[in-house]
């Protein structure tokens, strides 16, 4: 059963500000938009280009710091400035500084009192990391409004934050509610998936006239009615995956549910990271690590630019391949003094760098090939994905036009020239990457907060349905039989309400299935909502079956003042926008009552 759904979640009025906010595993920024840009000029949206110390620079750090007293925050460089200025005096190790915390939510069962790990072993609240990281971003963004004089008016504003779209419902909901938590009021929030924004913006920027300076493909990108293409999001954190099928009215539609995984850029750091530990020492690495933050940072920096700038050895055009990374002179004096021996001979004797590592003027020097075979790994991690999703779309008979590569790893022309070459030779999709493939996710949530209604169906990548008790019989297990009134139950059935790899509409209402209460005059129920990857889960505590959260509905005069009858309770869910919604109704009356799914 499917019924069209008069949207109660997103009434409203058309937003004349929309705010883009893409929250990232290693880099956050904003842009927005006014409505009169946007029905003149859809590209015309304003990037906030100026963090910290740079001036130039689209995001900042995703870095937060906390005061022990929880009173004050940082975030992005400025977080990283003020814990470099950490003295032994100011008790560093009570403070709180979480770097890439995203990550730490990824795969993870998400709870209302789940706890993140800063870098120095202290814990916080996901929630309170989450809303604070997001509120300097909101009061960032405020700033800079009334700065350059742009109105705002909250109740006509729309913001839009991304999330990757292979993140679970809990992890959604997380971000929405820590986003509430941060001033911005629910009914102007929009969670949107990161390669899907990506697809709006690669559309829309392909659409403007061929010799528009600023469209930023070449002419050859299919993007015509009929056109599939496979957006590759390629971040710090994961790759996220997603494919667009653009209809004949200019509408998009996804025909393959999302997927990825962890393989983003933070995977060649970690690496590489260990890789030095195991040349200098795990002493003298955490020494370099926690005693000297300024040059840490800045280490880190040039390693970003080393990563960007590789390129495959075969076209690299340099009269030496090879990159250097600066040590500070109290690193390499610790180094020898262990060692009992200068670093330059050290790396000589040593088989891991002999050829591989020189010093030279307090640096050390890297032949390219060590970092193309990090590269590498996560290279091949990354293609196996691609190939995945390409084979499964090849079997339901639709060609794929294009790979688009979007995300801040995609901009590493080593990344770019090998994918190019991989994917077109074994797969024979064209590979295609905008100019600013680091900037199409967030111009794209600007453009999908003015018109959501631009993608009308998604495939879902879990089974969703909830936990139900159901008469017994000898299909269920002995040990779920109870006894209530005379009558045998089994608890924990799960009852399906969509299956993975179905395709549902923006704004449907479907699988509307009855229920009735297992006890008289029942003024509530709380129903526990699960998601398996498997179409054939029976019980909800299979092993790939998991709790994501709950909808309460009050039967009498709820919250809202809608009366239900507990007698019999049709219950729906609208999968189609990126958060579930439920609708609880009343089978007597017709009466209904609509919510949201709530962390355990």
């Amino acid at each position: 059963m499917a019924t069209n759904c008069p949207s109660p979640a997103d009434k409203g009025i058309e937003p004349q500000l929309v705010i883009g906010i893409d929250f990232g595993t290693t880099g956050s920024g904003y842009a927005f938009q006014t409505r009169a840009d946007f029905k003149s000029d859809r590209l015309r949206i304003y990037e906030n280009l100026q963090w910290g110390r740079a001036k130039t620079q689209y995001k900042t750090p995703t870095c937060l710091l906390v005061n022990p007293e929880r009173t004050d925050s940082w975030f992005g460089d400025e977080a990283e400035q003020e814990y470099i200025k950490l003295r032994p005096r100011d008790q560093p190790n009570n403070w709180f500084f979480f770097r890439n915390f995203k990550m730490q939510i990824y795969g993870k069962e998400i709870t209302t009192d789940m706890v993140l790990t800063s870098e120095n072993g202290n814990e916080l609240p996901a929630l309170f990391v989450f809303s604070e990281s997001i509120k300097w971003m909101r009061n960032h963004v405020l700033t800079y409004l009334e700065r350059t004089n742009c109105r705002y008016l909250e109740q006509m504003t729309k913001w839009v934050l991304t999330v990757p779209a292979i993140w679970t419902e809990g992890a959604k909901q997380l971000m929405r509610k820590a986003a509430q938590r941060a001033g911005i009021q629910r009914q102007n929030l929009c969670i949107a998936l990161e390669p899907e924004v990506a697809a709006v913006y690669c559309t829309t920027a392909e659409a403007n006239p061929p010799d528009d300076p600023r469209r930023d493909f070449d002419r050859t990108l299919p993007s015509g009615p009929g056109t599939t293409n496979m957006i590759v999001d390629m971040g710090g954190g994961t790759v996220d995956i997603t494919t667009i099928q653009v209809k004949k009215d200019g509408t998009m539609k996804q025909i393959h549910m999302a997927a990825g995984g962890p393989a983003g850029g933070n995977k060649v750091d970690e690496k590489f990271f260990r890789f030095l530990s195991d040349i200098l020492g795990a002493s003298v690495w955490r020494k370099f690590c926690q005693d000297f933050p300024v040059e840490f940072y800045d280490f880190r920096m040039s390693f970003e630019t080393s990563k960007r700038n590789l390129l495959p050895k075969l076209r690299h055009n340099r009269t030496r391949d090879e990159f250097p990374i600066f040590i500070p002179g109290t690193i390499i004096q610790e180094f020898e003094r262990e060692q009992e021996k200068d670093i330059a001979t050290a790396l000589r004797q040593n088989e891991m760098t002999r050829d591989k590592v020189e010093f030279e003027f307090g640096k050390l020097i890297f032949r390219g090939e060590i970092l193309r075979q990090m590269m590498n790994s996560s290279l091949e991690e990354i293609i196996g994905y691609v190939t995945h999703v390409a084979k499964e779309v090849k079997a339901l008979g639709r060609p794929i036009h294009a790979a688009i590569l979007v995300g801040g790893f995609a901009s590493s022309d080593f990344m770019n020239d090998e994918m190019k070459s991989i994917i077109q030779e074994r797969l024979g999709i064209l590979v295609k990457r905008p100019t600013h493939c680091e900037m199409a996710v967030l111009r794209g949530a600007v453009l999908f907060g003015h018109n959501e209604n631009i993608l009308t169906s998604r495939v879902v990548r879990m089974t969703y349905g909830i936990g139900v008790t159901m008469p017994y019989s000898s299909k269920y297990p002995k040990d779920k039989k109870f006894t209530m009134d005379g009558n045998a139950y089994v608890s924990g059935v799960f009852a399906p309400h969509v299956f993975r790899g179905q395709e549902v509409k923006i704004d449907e209402w479907i699988s509307a299935n009855e229920y009735y209460p297992l006890e008289q005059n029942q003024k509530e129920v709380v129903i526990y909502v699960f998601a398996s990857e498997s179409k054939d889960t029976k019980l909800t505590d299979e092993e790939d079956c998991k709790c994501i959260g709950k909808f309460e509905v009050s039967f009498g005069e709820g919250r809202r003042g809608i009366l239900l009858n507990s007698a019999s309770t049709e219950i729906s869910f609208n999968f189609g926008r990126t958060e579930l919604i439920i609708r609880a109704k009343d089978t007597k009356t017709g009466n209904e009552v609509y919510e949201s799914l709530t962390l355990k």
